[in-house]
């Protein structure tokens, strides 16, 4: 495997930013099998940036639009990122589904099946770029559809993003085309080993109160303890308005354990209801206990940095790391420090790296106990990493 990274920030002129990508990669030595991974804020969609690079590039082209992207060496987080893969023995099949509204796996089964067609063995590898549907189609309806249809490949990716206030300009890419309403998957095959990594908040930023829940339906907590999630919030210091909702709950991720023998995940309430339940960024497993924890600048820092030491990049070729939208919020006026702690542990290696934020991230967990197990998960509030 070979990868390379290029970037522009050129975001005015799109003959400049294509010329600027391709003269990064003009004295790269492509392979037999390529695939680019793109990550971009919206604005290089609606100048038709995109679509031209799909048209000047030799290779297909994949991924999502961003509230902010880095690539090596690039100092504007306003940026298109583009990181490709590139291999004589790994091919890459691109599926791309039709429009998705409602919970319907067999719009995402139909996709895979018919990027798999051509092959008779299983992928080592599906890369998954997902619309963000909000309160229609969340994330874990992808990865639970994938997971099924595949046989349990191991998924990584994210759900679209933007620097929109409410998320009206996320899109899904692919080649030249951008969807709002579309999922885009990658079939690896051959001999692709990833290694996979997750960062989430600290066992110390959570609280002592511990909670199992008792009733819920989908991504809606219920009840907590026979309560409703409401009262159990409450219970563990988080202070209602006048209005009876919560301020900053983005701030305030719940730490789910769905006691299946994996490592548990974070998920983010995006808001309560009048009855006292609360509505998360991804699925909660009824009997699964929660705490709550606390998200800041100080804490999104720690654990980014955590995970970047535990990178092994002696013999890496790429890596793929996406954060999630709420710990881009959590850093205040300090919100590209994730991003320069990025640049500082890798941009001093000859590691090539796409780095973005995402709507929610798509990446493996490792069993409690046995970490050759693996298990697909959608993630919120996390920082995830691929190693290739």
């Amino acid at each position: 495997m070979q990868a390379f990274s290029a970037f522009t920030n050129e975001i005015d002129d799109v003959a400049a930013a294509v010329a600027e990508i391709c003269g990064q990669l003009e004295s790269c030595d492509l392979k037999q099998h390529s695939i680019g991974i793109l990550s971009c804020v919206p604005e290089f969609v609606e100048a038709g940036t995109v679509a031209a690079l799909a048209q000047a590039l030799p290779f297909r082209l994949v991924g999502s639009s961003t509230l902010s992207a880095a690539s090596p060496h690039s100092t504007d987080l306003d940026c298109l990122s583009l990181l490709v893969l590139s291999s004589d023995e790994v091919q890459f099949a691109v599926g791309c589904s039709e429009p998705i509204s409602t919970v319907n796996p067999a719009v995402v089964t139909d996709t895979y099946q018919q990027a798999a067609a051509a092959y008779a063995e299983q992928p080592s590898l599906i890369l998954c770029f997902a619309p963000f549907i909000l309160n229609a189609v969340g994330g874990d309806f992808f990865v639970n559809a994938l997971d099924s249809v595949s046989g349990n490949v191991p998924i990584f990716g994210s759900l679209a993003s933007d620097n929109t206030i409410d998320y009206a300009k996320c899109s899904v890419l692919c080649d030249d085309q951008s969807y709002s309403d579309r999922m885009v998957c990658v079939l690896c095959y051959g001999p692709l080993k990833p290694v996979f990594h997750v960062a989430t908040i600290s066992s110390k930023k959570m609280a002592n109160v511990i909670g199992q829940v008792t009733s819920c339906e989908n991504n809606v907590i219920k009840e907590v303890n026979g309560q409703p999630l409401v009262e159990f919030l409450k219970n563990n210091g988080l202070a209602s308005g006048p209005d009876g909702q919560f301020e900053s709950l983005y701030s305030f991720p719940l730490y789910v354990d769905n006691n299946d023998g994996t490592v548990p995940v974070i998920r983010i309430l995006l808001k309560t209801t009048p009855e006292g339940y609360g509505i998360c960024g991804g699925e909660v497993s009824l009997g699964a206990t929660i705490s709550v924890g606390y998200l800041d600048e100080g804490e999104v820092l720690a654990t980014t940095q955590r995970k970047l030491d535990e990178l092994d990049l002696e013999d890496a070729h790429a890596i793929l790391l996406f954060s999630c939208i709420g710990r881009f919020f959590a850093l205040g006026y300090g919100y590209e420090g994730e991003a320069e702690e990025i640049h500082e542990k890798l941009d001093a290696s000859s590691v090539a790296y796409s780095f973005a934020y995402s709507g929610g991230e798509i990446c493996p967990v490792r069993g409690k106990t046995d970490s050759s197990v693996l298990a697909n998960r959608f993630h919120n509030s996390t920082f995830i990493a691929m190693v290739i």
